[in-house]
């Protein structure tokens, strides 16, 4: 009788054994085909307070961060003294003028480069003046791209 017993359990925990390898192969091999990166399902995007509003963007390993930046303001044209994206790097060597409802396209270099086929995410931080302004101001945001060649 106590022999009896004790093969019904050991076929018992044999069972749940090979139960629990196959589940753990299963989650092994979903995460392994990247079910649980939940960056891959998020989808690029790009914003900005204003008065700029971003309204194209690109990650690439050549160039870097390339963004299209709209002045919203009617009346005013703003003067970018300097863009930085954490994570890529900054432009401070140009000046970029932005008229009144007008469109400027920038390109923000990355060191180091971009990995290729990954989703890039970063603080995006824009100062800038108003005319005859002596102090600069920011705008801020950020920017998710999957990154190209």
């Amino acid at each position: 009788m106590r022999r009896k017993r004790g093969q019904a359990a050991m076929e018992f925990l044999m069972t749940y054994g090979w139960a629990i390898l196959a589940a753990a192969v299963v989650i092994a091999a979903l995460a392994a085909f990247g079910v649980f990166s939940p960056g891959k399902f998020v989808s690029a995007r790009c914003t900005v307070t204003a008065p700029f509003e971003c309204r194209e963007h690109a990650a690439s390993v050549a160039t870097g961060i390339t963004m299209t930046l709209y002045n919203g303001i009617q009346d005013e044209s703003r003067t970018i003294t300097a863009i930085t994206i954490s994570g890529c790097g900054s432009l401070t060597s140009q000046t970029i003028v932005v008229a009144p409802n007008d469109v400027q396209t920038v390109t923000v270099p990355c060191v180091p480069a971009l990995d290729l086929n990954k989703k890039f995410k970063g603080d995006l931080s824009i100062s800038f003046r108003i005319p005859n302004g002596a102090v600069d101001q920011t705008s801020s945001g950020t920017i998710i791209a999957s990154v190209t060649a």
